[in-house]
């Protein structure tokens, strides 16, 4: 299939900056980086010195004129090859000029940093220095050679090595010891510790490739032996490369995005495909958005989008991935279709093409299947990206521990990981059906109340994450303990469903409507039939075979009879040798051992030394030899059968995903369910009116407060001092509605409203200096936002608007904006301290306060935090002042300018 990549322009009222150079990249996913021919067989020898530049993903542009995918390099680009092949002579090829290829880098089409379109993900190396290296060396470069900005951890024996300036930044950036072997600078971590560092580059903003043996020295031994006429050298391959979005359990998901201009508008045609890690399922959307992308911003805050393949990374923050689109996998077509996506067009399956190429470049196994996006108005209230942020509703950035600031920080109880994600899902897609909300707060009621709660918590605590599980055994990932964890899960989920089962039936139809609680017993029912798929196996060691295995069963009986043909030869030795021998293993090898007073009889033709101790001697044979290759051949073949017994479970895992993300799916509603039941405060009741009685913040730790806002007048203006408490009321509301929305008590002694179908804020702003943007920039933009899609059945928040100008423009805005809102008749609380953009109509509230004297006989402010009917004429900014202990001189010239402007 020839590709071209499709002609992109960047808006020019997106990237207000000159464009950065352009880069065409692509992506392998051919296996040639670990197919190479061998001709010499020294293992010991490793990589040599180079001077390779690893760094994180830059951002990139596709160039804006149509290219094959398999483009050759130009005539120019093979004459900079030619040259740099006739740097050194093939004589003087050895491992202190590998930094000479290195110098410049050149990519795979000749090209060098600097130059148009240069790729750094690839390197070019000429056959000429690749034939003059060893085999080990040949097979590291080779990988290299295709993932150049890449971190390479290559294993050998019980250690992963990085070499190179791979293995000086992990010196630079973790402490590692740096060594050398020969001219290569490497450093090494053991295999066990494998996730760990992994971890470490990836929070560092790195790629890392996993470069897997294929066999053991043993095996290849065997292989060699068996006469197998492939390479001599240990066979190693390119397992995985590791991303933020391919190793997390978190949710995290990765798109491609593509933004066109439509000319002589303000919107651009985007397109976005969405891949969900987690359930193996992805999205494809086209729609129009306005120049802010506010709508594309709010699906990568919902999707918690990390990395972007993007045609235009100048408008993003996330992580930017370089795409490489001239050596697609061949086979994306046909993965196209398995997953039912064979009807898309154009820059839809351009889109859905590139994402899916880019996992494939990532060794990323997956077998998912195309999803309609619900997130609509029809299904859940909209809430946008940004108001997500304000109001803090989900986890902020960089916080890896449970985040108390967020509202899924304060109200998580969940036991699972599946459920902690759930949840998440519920507070950012609040329901707007009435029907359900009752159905999921009466079953969260019901669990609450019943007997059983405190056993079915116990019972999740103990269930793993049953998607991570499925996503591992895709990726043939699965390690034997995570098979019995999910075999013990499999277990756990069956005590919840007879749990559940039992309290169903004490139950009746007149007591609670148990249709969403024998939905949730339905999706979990099928665990019997996961729970068979782990059948005979147990726990042995590090790994976990079938006791059933025929072939397991007879290579463990062989291993037991060469340990006892080893036991007879040490008996047999003793016997001739008039020798106290005992056979003991040490390490991969097998001694025979006796004291050192028996050793003088040793026949030294015979018993060759191989070490000693203070007491005792230690001898082989070649009959001893020979016997112990034998025993650690059986013990490899058990490995081996062993492992394919893991990957045949992994198998049989994969293909029972649809059962088994639907019990996920089962579990974490419940887990949510039962997590409600630690929100305290009252049962939300549905009315035309927003009526809120004792209004508190989720800790119940803030001054309660009454609102009521009645079907006429549905703005009202707040006033208050600074510091009074308007915002903090602002988002305690507005999370209250959250609240209501997903089915969860209120924080509140009352609370009656309607269903809103969409939740704006705006509150708060800084500048955004990187973009250019001013504070009043920002809050134009997003007061713009709710202005265009706020209606009749929304809620809105607006906080001091108008402040980043100067005080008689923001003053008119903020009334022209309030008047706007009046209009569109949408639920609008408006806080502001232009006093002249309130009119006598406004229905008026306002946070109390009052003077009192202090200690020191002087007058200061004190907070009431109550809101009452009214308007708060003084911001009470001089006060602040004196709180934050600004000098006196100032405060009382400010008194004196404030009493002379009320004179006049």
């Amino acid at each position: 299939m020839q590709t071209h990549i499709r002609k992109c322009n960047i808006l020019s009222w997106i990237a207000k900056k000159p464009k950065p150079s352009t880069e065409i990249l692509s992506i392998s996913t051919d296996s040639e980086a670990s197919q190479s021919d061998f001709s010499q067989t020294n293992e010991s020898k490793e990589p040599s010195e180079s001077s390779s530049s690893s760094q994180p993903d830059q951002s990139f542009i596709v160039e804006e004129k149509n290219i094959p995918v398999q483009k050759r390099p130009s005539t120019a680009s093979m004459q900079i090859k030619a040259e740099m092949v006739e740097v050194v002579s093939e004589e003087e090829v050895d491992s202190e000029t590998h930094a000479l290829f290195l110098s410049p880098p050149f990519d795979k089409f000749g090209r060098k940093p600097g130059d148009l379109g240069y790729d750094k993900s690839t390197l070019y190396i000429s056959e000429k220095y690749l034939s003059a290296m060893t085999p080990c060396e040949e097979q590291f470069w080779r990988i290299k050679m295709e993932y150049f900005d890449t971190i390479v951890f290559f294993k050998k024996g019980k250690f992963y090595e990085l070499f190179a300036e791979d293995a000086v930044l992990s010196a630079e950036l973790f402490g590692l010891r740096l060594t050398k072997r020969g001219a290569m600078k490497m450093t090494g971590v053991p295999e066990m510790s494998l996730d760990l560092w992994t971890e470490k580059f990836i929070h560092k903003g790195y790629k890392v490739a996993i470069v897997d043996q294929k066999e053991t020295s043993v095996s290849q031994n065997m292989r060699v032996k068996s006469g197998d006429a492939r390479q001599k050298i240990i066979e190693r391959e390119l397992k995985e490369v590791v991303t933020d979005t391919t190793t997390s359990s978190d949710g995290i998901g990765i798109c491609s995005l593509f933004i066109h201009e439509i000319e002589n508008t303000e919107k651009a045609d985007i397109t976005i495909a969405v891949f969900r890690p987690m359930e193996s399922e992805f999205f494809v959307l086209q729609f129009e958005d306005d120049k802010e992308l506010f709508s594309v911003k709010s699906i990568m805050k919902k999707e918690n989008i990390k990395e972007v393949i993007t045609n235009s990374p100048a408008v993003l923050k996330e992580k930017v991935i370089p795409i490489r689109k001239d050596t697609w996998s061949q086979d994306v077509a046909s993965t196209i279709e398995a997953m039912g996506a064979h009807s898309l067009e154009g820059k839809k399956k351009e889109a859905l093409e590139i994402l899916v190429s880019y996992l494939k470049y990532l060794k990323y196994a997956f077998s998912a299947q195309l999803v309609e996006y619900t997130d609509k108005v029809k299904n859940h209230m909209q809430v946008d990206g940004r108001t997500i942020e304000m109001l803090c509703l989900v986890e902020q950035p960089n916080k890896k521990e449970r985040d108390t600031s967020s509202l899924l920080g304060l109200i998580d109880q969940t036991k699972t990981r599946q459920g902690k994600r759930l949840l998440r899902q519920w507070i950012i897609r609040p329901l707007v059906c009435i029907s359900q909300i009752e159905k999921r707060y009466a079953t969260a009621e019901m669990l609450e109340n019943i007997p059983e709660r405190g056993l079915l918590e116990s019972h999740l605590r103990k269930i793993g994450d049953i998607n991570d599980f499925v996503k591992k055994a895709k990726n043939y990932k699965v390690r034997p303990e995570e098979i019995r964890r999910l075999s013990s899960s499999m277990e756990e989920v069956g005590c919840i469903h007879a749990v559940l089962l039992s309290a169903i039936s004490r139950l009746t139809p007149q007591e609670i409507d148990l249709t969403h609680i024998q939905l949730l017993a339905d999706k979990i029912s099928s665990f019997g039939v996961i729970s068979k798929i782990t059948e005979g196996f147990d726990i042995s060691g590090d790994i976990m075979p079938l006791s059933t295995d025929p072939e397991l069963i007879a290579a463990e009986k062989y291993k037991q009879k060469v340990l006892d043909m080893l036991q007879i030869y040490g008996r047999k030795e003793s016997d001739t040798a008039q020798i106290e021998f005992t056979v003991k293993r040490i390490g991969r090898e097998h001694y025979l051992e006796c004291s050192k007073q028996d050793s003088s009889l040793a026949d030294g033709k015979k018993y060759i030394p191989s070490g000693s101790t203070k007491t005792v001697a230690r001898y082989t044979t070649s009959e001893l030899r020979k016997l112990s290759e034998t025993y650690l051949e059986a013990e490899e073949k058990i490995t081996f059968l062993a492992t394919e017994s893991v990957s045949r479970i992994s198998k049989r895992i994969s293909d029972n995903d649809a059962n088994l993300k639907t019990i996920s799916m089962g579990v974490a509603a419940l887990d949510c369910l039962i997590s409600f039941g630690y929100c305290k405060g009252a049962k939300p009741v549905l009315s035309d009116r927003l009526q809120i009685k004792g209004l508190l913040n989720v800790e119940h730790t803030h001054i309660p407060n009454d609102i009521e806002i009645d079907t006429e007048n549905r703005l009202v203006v707040m006033t208050g001092p600074n510091m009074a408490g308007k915002s903090t009321f602002l988002r305690n509301i507005s999370t209250a509605i959250v609240l209501r929305q997903i089915g969860a008590k209120v924080p509140a002694e009352q609370f009656a409203g309607p269903v809103y179908d969409r939740l704006f804020t705006r509150i708060g702003a800084s500048d955004n200096l990187l973009e250019g943007e001013s504070t009043f920039q920002i809050e134009m933009k997003e007061t713009a936002n709710i202005l265009a899609n706020a209606t009749e059945k929304s809620f809105v928040i607006i906080d001091e608007l108008g402040r980043g100008t100067s005080t008689k423009e923001g003053s008119a805005i903020s009334m022209a904006v309030k008047e706007y809102l009046k209009k569109l008749r949408c639920t609008a609380l408006y806080a502001t301290h232009f006093f002249s953009a309130i009119k006598p109509s406004d229905v008026t509230m306002k946070m109390d306060y009052k003077y009192v004297i202090n200690s020191q006989n002087h007058q200061e402010i004190l907070y009431l935090y109550n809101l009452v009917m009214g308007i708060c004429k003084d911001s009470c900014g001089i006060d602040i002042c004196k709180m934050t202990k600004v000098p006196d001189s100032v405060i009382i010239r400010a008194l004196e300018i404030k009493r002379q402007r009320a004179a006049q």
